[in-house]
């Protein structure tokens, strides 16, 4: 293993933080998108009225099939998601020197994001509407655990490609 490590540099702890940005800024995303009335009039969206909704909004632009329906209006804003877990992989990326090495380090984005996909889940789940917590385990798997696995370990992974080059290394 061949990870660049340091005081202040550990994988795990700028995983963490990178994921949580990644996290927010999507959340953010979906907030503003509201605020300023630049969404859809229908759909999924027809649910936001802030906080909780913003929530389950953010969950579903994730996953844009939600009970066998694919929610088309979601697809950009899935995109996007996707894209804020490649910077956030890239940001941590930069702490590997091998591709399977990247690929493990971008995964600890996971750590940052997990927790606030847990705890939006359950925001959810109490809020009192149709959703339970049955119906959440998946979801929140899925879009806390895997999604941003898979993505940040790619981001890390450009990031490694990259890094090398960039320093004028062949």
């Amino acid at each position: 293993m061949s990870v660049r490590s340091g005081p202040g540099n550990s994988a795990v702890a700028r995983g963490a933080f990178a994921g949580a940005v990644a996290y927010l800024l999507g959340l953010g995303v979906i907030a503003a998108a509201e605020f300023t009335g630049l969404h859809p009039s229908g759909g999924v969206w027809a649910r936001t009225s802030g906080g909780v909704g913003h929530l389950f909004v953010h969950m579903v632009a994730h996953l844009p099939v939600w009970e066998f329906t694919v929610q088309w209006t979601m697809l950009p804003y899935t995109g996007l998601f996707a894209v804020f877990l490649l910077a956030a992989g890239f940001a941590v990326g930069t702490a590997s020197d091998t591709d399977a090495d990247a690929f493990r380090v971008g995964r600890a984005v996971v750590v940052g994001y997990a927790p606030l996909t847990l705890a939006a889940s359950i925001a959810l789940v109490l809020s009192g509407g149709a959703i339970t917590a049955v119906r959440m385990v998946a979801p929140t798997v899925l879009v806390g655990v895997f999604v941003p696995a898979l993505f940040g370990g790619l981001g890390a992974v450009a990031a490694a490609r990259v890094a090398p080059t960039a320093a004028g290394e062949p």
